[in-house]
C-alpha cells in the first residue's frame, strides 16, 4: 500500500497519531501533551491532514509536522502559534 494515511494532531503541532485511519485504536480527542483538542483536517480548506507514509515502518517516521497545508497553502495552527 503506498501513500499517505491522516495525521491526528494538536493545534501545538503534538503528534497524536500518524496514522489515524490505519489505527483509530490510537486515537484521542485530546493532546496528551498540552490537552489542547486534536484535529485531523485543514482548518481553512478541510482536506485531511498528511500523516506518515505507508510504505514506511509503523513509528519510524520522526519528521516534524507539516508548517502548511500543501491543498490550500495555508499555515495549520501550530505554525501560526510560533509566530
Amino acid at each position: 500500500m503506498k501513500g499517505y494515511d491522516t495525521a491526528l494532531i494538536c493545534p501545538n503541532g503534538h503528534f497524536a497519531n500518524r496514522y489515524k485511519n490505519s489505527y483509530p485504536e490510537q486515537n484521542t480527542k485530546h493532546c496528551s501533551q498540552c490537552g489542547e483538542e486534536n484535529i485531523s483536517d485543514c482548518p481553512a480548506c478541510k482536506k485531511p491532514i498528511r500523516g506518515a507514509y505507508l510504505g514506511h515502518a509503523l513509528n519510524s517516521d520522526h519528521s516534524p509536522p507539516p508548517a502548511f497545508c500543501p491543498h490550500c497553502g495555508k499555515a495549520f495552527p501550530w505554525t501560526e502559534r510560533k509566530k
